[in-house]
């Protein structure tokens, strides 16, 4: 009933919490070594509640209007980073910073196969770091999936090791380019 509805609601609002937290480190890694990432994540962690910002509606009100008429003058409809895939950006106008997409259909149809493709195209557009983790998958599954996308090598070749003469050089192109990328692959899934 009503305390099952109100459970769920304080767990989205803490999920919401941590992915905001994570939001601020991922700011700040790029620029900072793995020792001073972790010290931030953890005072961000420990801080969270006290850098809520409030305003009131009428404030809010004018800055999301200042926002439209500034978009709406300048023709300039894409609202986030690109996702690489044309019917999706033309949708929602790309990944929109401090907002959680959700990626939605029944099982078997190919979203964690849809989700590495949007990380490995933020990736290819160098605009920052991609961290990507899946709760399905481990971390090696996820990087042989992304070898297999970017070589055309097929995936059971490579979960298999039967490849073929003719394919090591589409890997290790493909993993060259895959090394490059400015890109993290956390394994969730355990």
């Amino acid at each position: 009933g009503s305390s099952q509805h109100v459970d769920m609601v304080r767990q989205a609002s803490k999920k919401r919490e941590i992915m905001r937290v994570c939001s601020d480190v991922l700011e700040v890694a790029g620029s900072q070594d793995i020792d001073d990432t972790l010290a931030t994540l953890k005072e961000l962690v420990r801080n969270q509640h006290d850098t809520a910002s409030t305003k009131d509606m009428r404030t809010l009100l004018m800055d999301v209007y200042s926002e439209i008429e500034r978009r709406n003058e300048e023709k300039d409809f894409q609202v986030g980073i690109p996702t690489g895939i044309f019917a999706i950006d033309d949708k929602i106008g790309g990944l929109e910073g401090k907002t959680l997409t959700y990626i939605i259909a029944r099982p078997s149809v190919g979203k964690t196969a849809l989700a590495i493709a949007i990380a490995e195209n933020i990736a290819k557009l160098d605009c920052g770091t991609v961290v990507f983790f899946s709760l399905e998958m481990g971390d090696q599954q996820i990087m042989r999936r992304m070898l297999s996308s970017d070589s055309d090598v097929f995936l059971s070749r490579i979960r298999h090791g039967d490849i073929e003469d003719g394919q090591w050089d589409q890997l290790v192109k493909s993993g060259n380019e895959l090394s490059a990328r400015d890109m993290l692959i956390l394994d969730a899934s355990k």
